[in-house]
């Protein structure tokens, strides 16, 4: 359950960069600067929960695991609200994933 739950930490964390990378791209001049600001936050993002992999330490795959369903909620709530019914299931379902990893590996430990 370790690597699943790795995993499915790096397949949010890319999600959530490609669906910035996609909304960026989109935004006009006067917004571009956030759109730059949330792609390099996507992307250190992206490039953590890869960490968990590479060294199979628990307690990082545990905060990385817990830190990724807090933004995958809040991404949720930022799409639901912004009228992008599909993003936000989409990152529902993927927090209620990383949720259920997230409790399996720290019962199994």
């Amino acid at each position: 359950m370790y690597e699943v739950c790795a995993v499915l930490s790096v397949i949010s964390a890319a999600f959530g960069f490609g669906m910035i990378l996609r909304m960026g791209l989109r935004e006009s001049d006067e917004q571009h600067f956030g759109s730059l600001y949330a792609v390099t936050r996507s992307l250190a993002i992206l490039i953590i929960s890869i960490f968990p992999l590479l060294n199979r330490s628990l307690m990082l795959n545990l905060m990385t695991a817990g830190l990724m369903t807090v933004i995958l909620v809040t991404d949720s709530y930022i799409a639901f609200n912004a009228g992008h019914r599909k993003a936000a299931l989409c990152c529902a379902v993927l927090a209620l994933l990383e949720l259920a990893a997230l409790a399996w590996i720290s019962v199994a430990g």
